[in-house]
């Protein structure tokens, strides 16, 4: 009580309860009182509501048919992942396979300039072998 009276008493409720008396704080506790009890009551019927809505057929139905829903839903979620799961690895899969065979053409372009190197000495070669075979002939034939 000391609490209560240091903590919820100002000095302007005590001179408003000196000034109307105490007849008209018993009448403002009843109205009071009497509001608390109604808010009470309203309260419990809307609890009362709810928990017949709980017991409803029609209730239990809607819930065991978004159950089942959700149920379904799940399984399609599901199926979803697995078939992702499938494409990623299918792509990881040709991402790979195309990596090596970049890799093989690579060194395919790099062979191919490598014969193609070869194949134009080869020309010169032969250039001078045909040169030097007419040189020869027309030495013997000067002979």
């Amino acid at each position: 009580m000391v609490i209560a009276d240091e903590c919820c008493q100002s000095s302007a409720d005590i001179t408003l309860a000196d000034e109307v008396g105490d007849v008209a704080i018993d009448q403002y506790m009843q109205v009071v009182g009497l509001r608390l009890a109604s808010l009470g009551r309203s309260r419990e019927k809307i609890h009362r509501k709810f928990v017949e809505k709980k017991e409803d057929p029609s209730f239990r139905e809607e819930l065991a048919l978004k159950t089942a829903k959700i149920s379904e839903l799940e399984v399609k979620l599901a199926e979803v992942e697995k078939y992702l799961k499938d494409v990623k690895d299918s792509y990881a899969k040709d991402v790979e396979d195309l990596k090596k065979k970049e890799a093989d053409l690579s060194a395919l372009s790099a062979r191919m300039i490598e014969v193609t190197t070869q194949l134009k000495e080869l020309e010169k070669n032969k250039q001078g072998e045909i040169l030097d075979s007419f040189l020869e002939g027309f030495e013997r034939a000067s002979v």
